[in-house]
């Protein structure tokens, strides 16, 4: 008898819908309950069966799922809510996936022990973890340290928010350079009926816009980033400067050009078909989902130890107080202030 797919249950907002179900389906992942803060009416594709629920905890306590998707962040509450979502859900022996930074903030990653994070947390889709980026640590090694990292992520809002960007980014900066010394940021967000443009979101869960910030390092260092969940199609990408050339990295794959402008690498990942989708259900945001959804349900791929949360949750909360007082701020300090 064939095995029964791996269940889910997932916690999303209502344009979610078609993207979560569809990526679910393609990994091969049944969606058992399907919850909201608002009731949900709308049809998701693939799980017409599946529970609906207006209360996160209470499902997690009562399904027999082993997998909790995070679509969407928690319902708001104190900081200690994530602690106590993720204690409860390892009472259960269920795995966390969350499309939103989960711990959410410095002090919540604290109040959570470490161990419980790196055995029942993942955060997807990050871009380091993308099939394209197999085999990147030697790429690096060999391609020698880089002088400057440009990062470039954007999507549309129904794939998650910008502080889902922000972190991916951040994880992505701090595997190839480390923590900066400063942060130097720029959040522009939306324009309010008044006319008046408002002030970035002091969470970075809720925080929305498009961001640019410039890092900085000691020695001949620097990084610079340029995030939107504003830009309508999904992109990620990055370039990487250095000795050895310029590293390309983006979801289609790994390009070395030397300082000559010779091409010594270049690693396309291999295309699997694109299914047929939805309207307004982002082809390469689903692709991105799916395949990191079936990596994290899959028995025969070796699971790395997910990153530790504080030093690149420092780096996004640096950005967003930068961005709020017009000052370089330091990540260190951030960290620093929650691990005496």
């Amino acid at each position: 008898m064939d095995a029964l797919p791996p269940s889910a249950i997932v916690w999303l907002t209502r344009p979610q819908g078609p993207l979560i179900g569809l990526a679910a389906r393609r990994a091969g992942v049944r969606l058992v309950g399907v919850g909201a803060e608002s009731p949900l009416t709308d049809p998701i594709p693939f799980a017409d069966d599946a529970e609906r629920f207006t209360d996160l905890r209470l499902a997690v306590t009562t399904t027999e799922a082993r997998t909790l998707l995070l679509a969407a962040p928690p319902p708001r509450g104190p900081e200690s809510d994530d602690a106590e979502l993720l204690r409860l859900a390892r009472s259960r022996n269920m795995s966390i996936l969350s499309l939103e930074p989960f711990p959410g903030s410095l002090t919540a990653a604290a109040l959570a022990e470490a161990a419980a994070w790196a055995e029942s947390v993942r955060v997807i889709p990050l871009f380091c973890e993308h099939e394209a980026m197999q085999g990147l640590p030697d790429v690096l090694e060999s391609f020698g340290p880089p002088r400057t990292v440009s990062v470039s992520f954007r999507s549309g809002r129904a794939c998650s928010g910008l502080g889902a960007r922000l972190f991916d980014a951040m994880h992505l900066v701090h595997t190839t350079l480390g923590m900066p010394e400063s942060i130097d940021a720029c959040v522009i967000t939306e324009v309010s009926a008044s006319g008046l443009r408002l002030e970035p979101a002091e969470s970075l869960r809720h925080l929305h816009g498009d961001l640019t910030a410039n890092l900085r390092y000691s020695g001949a260092r620097a990084a610079a980033i340029s995030l939107s969940d504003r830009g309508g199609r999904w992109f990620r990408g990055a370039l990487a400067l250095g000795e050895g050339g310029c590293l390309r990295l983006d979801e289609t794959g790994v390009e070395r050009i030397g300082p000559e402008g010779e091409t010594i690498e270049s690693r396309p990942e291999p295309g699997r078909p694109v299914d047929a989708v939805l309207e307004h259900v982002d082809p390469l945001a689903l692709r991105s989902l799916a395949g990191a959804l079936e990596r994290a349900h899959d028995p025969r791929r070796a699971r790395a130890a997910p990153p530790d949360p504080a030093p690149v949750l420092a780096m996004c909360e640096a950005a967003l107080l930068s961005a709020r007082t017009g000052q370089p701020e330091s990540p260190a300090t951030m960290e620093r202030m929650v691990r005496p």
